[in-house]
């Protein structure tokens, strides 16, 4: 099916407020008790570039690297035992999954350390292994037109976060969104509620496109893209019920903010709202994820950094002010 690519236009990036940059307490905090982060600062600000830009996709906002070695008492990323580190790095390394009962049985471990641990790099992965249980599923009651490339699709799209993950543990570069999270999940002035909806912002803006390309999805797989992402929106109450029970996260209004209309349009330019809206999400995603196997493929990169970092900035100035 044909795809109508003259109405997809960059949406107007988010006007952010002067704010001061966060400062961490000595004590860490679940909720966001200062200003917003260093985004306020360094984040976009103003009109779409009405040109593409010719280097690579712009990174997040930078701020200082976490790790896992860092002391509780500059950040909320705790000392993890040795023997516990190890266990994370073995899970996640993706060149060493067998097969998608494997990636599942990992994805979950991983989230059960992070629960345990109190670790708040866990907050996407309590979402993750709700949606991985879900894709897993629906691999197994054949629930694609296509099952080969259902099961590449689900394994590649998993593969991502592993991938960034395993740099992560392993002081090796993440991609800039994942960087993001893993900064921010050290940063004891950011909300877990902010969080949480980062690593997902990163995963389905970023990383869904990503995976379409790599795979090779062909236009007429769009059904059974749509049928993936109606799939993982069963998921919804069992991914209130991890974040909630793993990290205390109440994930309700977040979900509600999936189209707040006036909310975040009075903040940042009309329209700005619907690219919360998980079907715009998705159908961007597969827009991006044809225009990346062409010669589309830079103004892809463009779309997907406003849409990233234009999310990023809603969800920081909405911590900010105690929305989240």
């Amino acid at each position: 099916m044909p795809l109508d690519t003259k109405n997809i236009r960059p949406a107007p990036q988010p006007v952010t407020p002067n704010t001061p940059t966060d400062t961490k307490p000595s004590t860490p905090q679940h909720r966001a008790t200062d200003s917003v982060d260093s985004f306020a600062k360094s984040g976009p600000s103003g009109h779409a570039p009405t040109s593409l830009p010719s280097g690579p996709m712009p990174s997040a906002p930078s701020e200082v690297r976490a790790t896992t070695t860092r002391s509780a008492s500059t950040g909320r990323i705790p000392t993890l035992p040795a023997e516990v580190h190890r266990a994370l790095v073995e899970l996640s390394d993706p060149s060493t999954v067998r097969d998608l009962e494997d990636f599942a049985s990992r994805v979950e471990r991983i989230n059960d350390i992070f629960v345990a641990h109190k670790d708040p790099r866990g907050a996407f992965p309590a979402l993750y292994t709700v949606i991985t249980n879900y894709g897993l599923k629906s691999i197994q009651e054949e629930r694609y037109e296509d099952m080969d490339w259902g099961t590449k699709l689900v394994t590649d799209f998993g593969d991502l976060y592993l991938e960034n993950l395993h740099a992560h543990l392993t002081g090796k570069p993440a991609s800039p969104g994942w960087t993001r999270y893993y900064n921010l999940a050290d940063n004891p002035n950011v909300s877990l509620e902010r969080l949480v909806s980062v690593g997902a912002t990163v995963h389905l803006v970023i990383d869904l496109p990503e995976s379409l390309a790599r795979i090779g999805t062909p236009p007429e797989r769009e059904q059974d893209f749509m049928r993936f992402g109606d799939i993982l929106l069963e998921g919804y109450p069992d991914m209130l019920a991890s974040a909630r029970d793993g990290h205390d996260i109440d994930m309700s209004e977040i979900f509600g903010l999936f189209g707040p209309g006036n909310l975040v349009d009075s903040m940042h330019g009309e329209g700005t709202s619907t690219r919360f809206g998980f079907q715009t999400i998705r159908r961007k995603a597969w827009i991006f994820g044809q225009w990346k196997q062409d010669i589309r493929s830079l103004a892809a990169r463009a779309e997907i950094a406003i849409s990233w970092r234009t999310i990023d900035g809603i969800l920081a100035n909405l911590d900010a002010a105690k929305i989240l």
